[in-house]
């Protein structure tokens, strides 16, 4: 699916042009994420070759989440945050963060904010903004884990990618073709991750995901939210392809060391436009 936004990330402003244009609604949302497309529960192929790369569908999708929000459809600048920081634009690298893991499916109960002087309308898209993700996954029959830093926190690197070798995740160090557990001058990393950059949001420090829906739009109108006590949502991404191994047409004899330095994001090289992640989204508004 080739679908090019018309500019990146137009949605993160969220139509808070100033504080006072937002109010604190009451409704309480219980947000579930999930995968039903998980390569351990999907009868897709955990791995298979795209002319030069190499895609894998994960076996598990966990970490920690700082917003998640419905994009607005044809408005830019508007969307509603159904968990996390009201401004994903401006939130520090030390924002608050929320666990998840779409194996166990747990919920996420928070307060929606969104800029209720405005109408809502029609959400075809999501922004989701993670500070981490740790994925597992499988190559020539052997299980791997790895973390990705989608943020400079933690003592990690926006970009930098560290696999789990049994003592915990580590860096690899380019240098010197061995992993540590001390961020190395030269480790593996996402070059686009690492290098992102918003020209209309230049204080966004986190690398964000884009999610469009596979289900019909989303009604998130302001006349019908704001009487409303709560939304039940559930959202199961697709994330089939959501990893890559950049450059590697065959993964026959690669070792630990060899997928860590090719491993990237769908995203950092199909673009927010194609990111490798999709979702059925539901959202009921509760009287």
């Amino acid at each position: 699916m080739n679908r090019y936004l018309p500019v990146v990330l137009i949605i993160l402003v969220l139509g808070c042009d100033s504080a006072d244009d937002r109010v604190e609604p009451t409704l309480e949302a219980r947000t579930v994420l999930t995968s039903s497309t998980l390569a351990s529960s999907s009868s897709a192929p955990a791995v298979k070759t795209k002319g030069s790369d190499t895609f894998i569908t994960p076996s598990n999708v966990a970490g920690e989440a700082v917003s998640l929000l419905f994009a607005i459809a044809g408005v830019p600048d508007e969307g509603v945050v159904i968990f996390g920081d009201g401004r994903p634009d401006i939130a520090p690298a030390n924002a608050t963060t929320f666990a998840f893991d779409f194996q166990l499916a747990f919920p996420i109960v928070s307060t929606p904010s969104w800029d209720t002087s405005r109408p809502g309308g029609q959400s075809e898209h999501m922004a989701l903004i993670f500070a981490h993700v740790d994925v597992d996954f499988e190559v020539n029959n052997q299980v791997h884990a790895a973390r990705i830093a989608l943020v400079s926190n933690n003592g990690m690197q926006r970009g930098d990618k560290l696999m789990d070798v049994g003592s915990g995740y580590q860096w690899f160090d380019l240098n010197t073709g061995a992993f540590t557990s001390t961020r190395p001058a030269n480790p593996a990393r996402i070059a686009e991750v690492e290098s992102f950059f918003d020209s209309i949001r230049p204080n966004m420090v986190f690398f964000p995901f884009n999610a469009f829906m596979t289900n019909p739009p989303l009604s998130l109108l302001t006349v019908d939210l704001l009487p409303a006590s709560g939304l039940d949502i559930l959202l199961d991404f697709d994330v089939n392809d959501m990893l890559a191994l950049e450059g590697v047409a065959s993964t026959t004899g690669m070792t630990t060391a060899d997928i860590i330095q090719t491993l990237t994001l769908s995203q950092a090289i199909g673009g927010f436009g194609n990111s490798g992640i999709e979702v059925d989204a539901t959202a009921t508004i509760l009287p």
